[in-house]
């Protein structure tokens, strides 16, 4: 095996590996969405989104990071429209919540000032909610497993976070 040997080139694989990754996992968001699934009945429009706001996000990290990317993980006839961050309203109002777009309720006082999550910044102790509309496919029971956030923190280290709640959207009751 020569000088390196066995060990030398196992370290030298498993370097090169890690290299490739695009993104290791972080842990400078807490993420809460108050529930392990979350189910809104299906707009009858299939055109119409449907809005889940009922995630806040803060950042306990020490830097600035800014979101590179949001999607879905494992869509199962639901495609991601759109990714927004509002401010976060607390301790006086309320968060965005789950609505389809076709809603004319009244929305948070903080929804006019709502950037998108793609390239937005988020600076240390920040909290925001986080907005994602989806669109179905027309299914009964259209799902996502949950939403991936990627990040760069401030010296361009990449890293994702995982949003572990079930997203779905029925045609049918919810409650069955």
């Amino acid at each position: 095996m020569g000088r390196w040997g066995a060990a030398g080139c196992a370290v030298l694989v498993v370097a090169a590996l890690g290299a490739c990754s695009d993104a290791r996992e972080g842990s400078a968001l807490t993420l809460d969405a108050g529930a392990d699934e979350i189910c809104v009945p299906a707009p009858a429009d299939a055109d119409v989104g449907t809005m889940f706001g009922g995630t806040w996000l803060a950042h306990q990290g020490d830097g600035d990071l800014t979101f590179t990317a949001i999607e879905l993980l494992d869509p199962d006839g639901l495609t991601l429209t759109e990714a927004l961050l509002v401010a976060d309203p607390w301790p006086d109002g309320d968060l965005v919540g789950m609505r389809h777009t076709s809603d004319t309720s009244p929305l948070p006082a903080e929804w006019d000032d709502r950037v998108a999550a793609t390239g937005a910044r988020l600076q240390p102790g920040e909290t925001r909610n986080l907005v994602v509309i989806v669109t179905t496919d027309g299914a009964d029971v259209a799902t996502a497993a949950g939403v991936r956030l990627g990040y760069a923190d401030a010296r361009g280290r990449r890293y994702h976070q995982d949003l572990s709640v079930t997203l779905m959207v029925a045609t049918i009751s919810c409650f069955d």
